[in-house]
């Protein structure tokens, strides 16, 4: 199920800016977008390149576009310091940030990054 919402997820990011058409929209909007969609490099493979570099891994339980795992595997490549925050009654994006949660995740960046 994991790798079917993903696929979904990827199909969708590329249907939108991985064809002529869906960049052209974009930039209609004032996104800058290249004529030409080369794909990133996978966040795992990079992930572990920017070490020592702190990393705060932020991931809704309830998210489903990416799961979960997507976020630990992330952590998992991820060099020191890391963290990993999974926000429970937290989809994609902010929908589950809630006054409370800012605060944990304000209390966890300023721990990881020695503030």
């Amino acid at each position: 199920v994991e790798e079917v919402v993903a696929d979904e997820a990827t199909r969708a990011v590329q249907a939108r800016i991985g064809t002529p058409a869906g960049r052209a929209a974009l930039r209609a909007f004032g996104v800058r977008m290249p004529d030409q969609w080369n794909p990133p490099e996978s966040p795992e493979d990079v992930i572990g390149k920017i070490a020592p570099t702190p990393v705060v891994i932020v991931h809704g339980a309830d998210d489903r576009l990416f799961p979960a795992e997507h976020a630990r595997r992330l952590y998992d490549a991820a060099g020191d310091p890391k963290r990993l925050l999974i926000g429970e009654g937290f989809g994609h994006a902010e929908d589950g940030l809630t006054p409370a949660f800012a605060r944990k995740l304000v209390d966890v960046l300023g721990e990881t990054v020695s503030l």
